[in-house]
């Protein structure tokens, strides 16, 4: 009999130690499981925010394309319009500097014979300076230094450049 109580005392407390073994086993894959849903759900965020990320990166690209179009086009308008403001320029310059380096008398013409060059301030001396910016060749050696606009267009002399001319 007393045999039979302590295979009963054993079987009983075998039971006890059993269930408590699955309780704990249990509340452990409860907070595995618990860990897994959080660790997807974070996951499932994460993916979002990579799409949503992706989806801001593509349009930017598209948006820098675009802003490489534009400038390249306008690239080509400013080359255009640099060429014809050279192009301008030299015609210009051509036109002005024979306008304003040649005086002509009436007279003379009226009698054939050439234009003489003649200094736009003193009318007397051959013109050798260069007023920039406009590039005017209407003013002698000796009247460059006390000119401060030039005398054909009236724009302001910021340098000059003395010229050699053939005598």
């Amino acid at each position: 009999m007393f045999g039979s109580k302590v295979a009963f005392l054993f079987m009983w407390k075998g039971e006890k130690v059993s269930m408590e073994l699955r309780n704990l086993f249990l509340r452990r894959i409860l907070a595995a499981a618990r860990r897994l849903k959080a660790e997807e759900d974070e996951i499932g965020r994460k993916r979002c925010l990579s799409q949503a990320l992706e989806e801001r990166v593509h349009r930017l690209r598209v948006e820098a394309q675009m802003w490489r179009d534009v400038a390249l086009s306008l690239e080509s308008v400013a080359g255009a319009l640099r060429c014809d403001l050279d192009r301008g320029l030299a015609a210009a310059a051509v036109g002005d500097t024979e306008s304003a380096c040649c005086r002509s008398d009436s007279a003379a013409e009226a009698n054939g014979r050439m234009r003489k060059r003649a200094c736009r301030s003193c009318r007397e001396a051959e013109p050798s300076v260069v007023l920039l910016p406009c590039r005017h060749l209407c003013v002698c050696a000796a009247c460059a230094p006390a000119t401060v606009a030039c005398p054909v267009c009236s724009c302001s002399k910021r340098a000059s450049v003395l010229v050699n001319t053939p005598h």
